[in-house]
């Protein structure tokens, strides 16, 4: 890592804010990322506000411990809903968040009935629906929270078994005919291809990565153009290293692992 270089700063629980991330280095992102697993208190789903603004307040005071900010971006639904407010009233770069495409799916959808799934801390505040009662005039939203969908992401799980998952965690869309799914959580952009099984292709599958990307973009438009930069990981749990190591080698997403194991220290 190049202390002198600017970096944008992901920050998620665990491995989804790396779908967002994925989608920005795919554009030949100009600036190095500085991604921030903060695998010790996964899953934010189960957290307070109170929690999530704490976590992300102390990665950032880390980060600017270690190099220079130039962005943030929370890769993560829930500590976006739940946090942003509080995070940019005491930072003084620009902070993205990750944001349900409601108002994507409002566009897309055939018979308007619309999907959205999120973990249940976003779904108790009024946020999701605030978005529905503006984007989604005219449309049917129906919004579910699942409680292991995230897990079953960081767990790994497959085949029959993310199936069966599927199924109870779903269940709440038997009956409601929707033709497009909005997906309010950055880790369920690993299960497209499951979900689209489930709903035997007949359903849209919506992220936020191409969103958060264009918003990034927008507000740093120099950062187009190379994408020869030395990514970084910090990963703040060592019992998940050899997993996010695993994922890397698949991915090659980063160029230098950081792991705490009582103290930081490069792998």
């Amino acid at each position: 890592m190049n202390i002198t270089d600017e970096y944008i700063l992901f920050i998620d629980s665990g491995l989804g804010g790396m779908s967002v991330m994925d989608t920005l280095i795919q554009r030949k992102c100009g600036y190095p990322i500085a991604f921030y697993a903060d695998a010790k208190h996964f899953p934010y789903g189960e957290k307070s506000v109170y929690e999530i603004a704490s976590f992300l307040e102390d990665i950032y005071k880390f980060a600017i411990s270690k190099f220079t900010v130039k962005m943030i971006v929370i890769a993560c639904n829930t500590a976006s809903i739940s946090a942003i407010d509080k995070l940019r009233a005491v930072v003084d770069v620009p902070v993205v968040g990750t944001v349900p495409a409601i108002k994507t799916a409002a566009e897309l959808t055939k018979n308007g009935n619309i999907g959205v799934i999120a973990t249940k801390t976003s779904v108790k505040q009024n946020y999701l629906s605030d978005l529905a009662n503006k984007f989604a005039v005219g449309s049917n939203v129906y919004i579910c929270g699942t409680e292991n969908l995230a897990t079953a992401v960081e767990e790994e799980v497959n085949g029959a078994d993310l199936q069966e998952l599927l199924s109870k965690e779903l269940a709440f869309f038997a009956d409601k005919n929707i033709d497009t799914l909005v997906l309010g959580c950055t880790h369920y952009t690993f299960l497209k291809d499951a979900l689209n099984d489930f709903f035997q292709g007949k359903v849209r599958i919506i992220d936020s990565c191409d969103g958060v990307t264009r918003r990034i973009l927008s507000l740093l438009p120099e950062a187009l153009g190379n994408s020869l930069n030395y990514n970084c990981l910090f990963l703040n749990d060592i019992k998940r290293l050899e997993q996010y190591e695993r994922w890397n080698q698949n991915y090659k997403w980063f160029q230098e692992i950081f792991v705490e194991d009582g103290t930081w220290k490069k792998v």
